[in-house]
């Protein structure tokens, strides 16, 4: 039942786990539209803050996470489909 691994092994798995994560961190089509929305909307909310309200800055800053969770959803459901 136990099997004894070698050196060759785990340095295989080794790779196939790094090419796996390093896969993960690349962006596509879909991440762009997202990260270019959450920053555009962090600088308006920080525009917001300091020049006209601090109530109406709250307001546009709350869009940033939760433009970053719906970017998060949509690509789990992109990485699935592949």
């Amino acid at each position: 039942m136990d099997r004894a691994y070698s050196k060759e092994d785990t340095d295989r798995s080794m790779l196939d786990a790094e090419e796996a994560d390093h896969g993960s961190l690349t962006l596509n089509k879909v991440d762009t539209p997202f990260l270019a929305a959450a920053f555009m909307s962090l600088v308006a909310s920080v525009s917001l803050w300091f020049l006209v309200d601090q109530l109406s800055g709250v307001f546009v800053g709350i869009w940033v996470p939760s433009i970053l969770s719906l970017w998060c959803g949509i690509r789990g459901r992109v990485n699935d489909s592949k």
